[in-house]
Order: structure tokens, then sequence, then C-alpha cells
């Protein structure tokens, strides 16, 4: 069938083929739950918040850097 442009993907007009990039496509619990609803299934388990653990991760690697790079060079260089 024809394809329908809808932002970042596009959808058969039967709606049975969609495509889209994939980088992000999983970071959304709703986005599982709504691609697996669509193929008559379920999730399983808890839902993991992506946005929440992704934060966690760039917080713990800014204070690795912070506490073994020389912060105040790095401020000084960034000045130029």
């Amino acid at each position: 069938g024809e394809l329908k442009a809808r932002g970042d993907g596009a959808v058969s007009s039967d709606g049975q083929v969609m495509g889209t990039s994939v980088h992000g496509l999983f970071d959304r619990a709703d986005t599982c739950e709504a691609l697996l609803a669509r193929c008559g299934l379920e999730a399983r388990g808890v839902a993991v918040d992506y946005q929440a653990h992704r934060q966690r991760e760039l917080d713990r690697l800014a204070d690795c850097l912070e506490a073994h790079l020389d912060m105040s060079a790095i401020d000084q260089l960034l000045q130029l």
C-alpha cells in the first residue's frame, strides 16, 4: 500500500507496516507497551523509567569526571 509520512517515520495505509529510525524508539515504556499491544502481547515485569536511569548515569559520569579531572583548567580552556 501507499505510505503516509508521520513525523519521524511512516505507516502503511492499512496500518500493518511501520517504519522509523531505531534511535530512541524503545526509550519510553508507553511506546513499548503500545507496540506490544499492537502485536497482541502484554508487557511483563516492571517498566524501567529510561529517562530517570539515563539521568542517574549521566550524573554518575559527571561526578567521576569532576573527581578525576582538573575542572578549573577545563573551565579556563572553555573561557578562550
